[in-house]
């Protein structure tokens, strides 16, 4: 068996982090906007999103990459960006975020030279991050 097959295996057996990654998507989600906008309906939809971690993206970075997943988790820490569901296979580390902070997410690994692979839909949120050189990251939101 190769080590590949091995990290795969492992990342789908993985249900501690996936555990970890629905209550981290329960307690990020929008609740008050949801009821405000659409009643009960809002909240049982925000409900389905968080059961089915739709309200938290995922973000794929190339396993080829020079980044580990401690130095992308540190970058978005700086940032005020929190992660869930932490996971490695035989391609990718990956991780979720809130809904809320996606964008930013991947605006600020974009800047700092991560190599994220985008889906259709986050390629449209990093179009502001092209305008800026690889490394060119922006200033820390902690303190």
């Amino acid at each position: 068996m190769k080590l590949a097959d091995i990290l795969d295996s492992l990342d789908s057996l993985d249900w501690i982090d996936r555990l970890t990654g629905i209550v981290f998507a329960w307690q990020h989600a929008d609740w008050r906007n949801q009821l405000r906008r659409h009643g009960v309906v809002g909240v049982l939809r925000e409900t389905a999103s968080a059961l089915t971690l739709h309200n938290s993206p995922c973000i794929y970075v190339s396993r080829a990459s020079s980044w580990s997943g401690l130095d992308i988790e540190r970058t978005l820490k700086r940032h005020g960006i929190r992660l869930s569901d932490r996971g490695v296979n035989s391609t990718h580390i990956h991780f979720r975020v809130e809904q809320r902070q996606h964008s930013w997410a991947l605006y600020v690994l974009r800047r700092a030279g991560v190599p994220v692979e985008l889906t259709g839909e986050q390629s449209n949120a990093m179009a502001s991050a092209e305008r800026y050189a690889p490394g060119d990251v922006p200033a820390d939101h902690s303190s």
